[in-house]
């Protein structure tokens, strides 16, 4: 679970989920987030961008994420 500090909601997630918060609490891109999971989970290309983009576009509309330049640091 992740607590919004803005709104004080919960935002429950999974195991993927957890492990995306986890690597976003540095500036990262989708991309990296994207090939690390690859190297972690038995999951096809196409299967990880769709669960990422779903659960990083979440994430951004509700606070808990923002879009950044586009690079990492």
């Amino acid at each position: 679970m992740i607590l919004g500090l803005k709104d004080g909601m919960y935002f429950e997630v999974n195991e993927v989920g957890a492990r995306i918060w986890q690597m976003i609490q540095e500036p990262r891109t989708v991309t990296s987030v994207i090939a690390a999971l690859l190297d972690e989970y038995d999951v096809t290309s196409e299967q990880c961008e769709a669960d990422v983009l779903s659960i990083a576009g979440e994430m951004i509309r509700r606070g808990l994420a923002e879009i950044g330049n586009g690079q990492d640091p």
